[in-house]
């Protein structure tokens, strides 16, 4: 379980800082450049949605049980596989169309993106860890219950008895 919150944490920090980071640089020339148009970096933004999703499937890991676990690891590969993607589509083609007329522009794209695809690849690894290996783990909330306290077959409660059962370390409310 460690290693895959570890896996986790570590592909959604990565898909965060990548996100944040400039996937391109361009050198206008002589082109009429359309700034509204190309600061619209939806890639990196639904990356960095993405990225939120993974982080938030940590706490999935941690609180879920058996068929939930399970659930939470497709949703991890699920969201690291699209994180990916769409990393991997924005460094194959990191100008979109149209943001240029006149030619192609004269820039290049840095590393950012494939840093991206790194973390989706750690989302999605952690992913399937959690989805085959996750319902054999404990669970939180099983770890901390108490033993369940035998009920009384029509005894009749007395205030005695039940100084008696918080003597025992018993919960008598229960």
């Amino acid at each position: 379980m460690t290693v895959a919150v570890a896996l986790c944490l570590l592909g959604a920090a990565v898909l965060l800082v990548a996100a944040g980071r400039d996937w391109v640089r361009i050198v206008p020339d002589d082109m009429n450049f359309k700034a509204e148009e190309f600061a619209e970096a939806v890639e990196a933004d639904l990356v960095r949605a993405l990225g939120l999703a993974a982080l938030g499937g940590v706490l999935g890991i941690a609180a879920s049980r058996r068929w939930g676990r399970v659930a939470v690891g497709v949703v991890l590969v699920l969201v690291g596989g699209c994180a990916g993607a769409l990393a991997a589509f924005a460094g194959a083609n990191p100008v979109p169309a149209g943001t240029f007329t006149g030619g192609p522009p004269a820039g290049s794209p840095t590393a950012w993106p494939w840093v991206a695809v790194a973390g989706g690849v750690l989302v999605a690894a952690a992913g399937l860890l959690v989805a085959f290996r996750g319902p054999r783990w404990s669970a939180l909330s099983r770890r901390y219950d108490g033993a369940a306290a035998p009920a009384s077959q029509g005894a009749e409660v007395t205030e005695a008895g039940l100084w008696d059962s918080l003597s025992r370390g018993d919960d008598p409310t229960r």
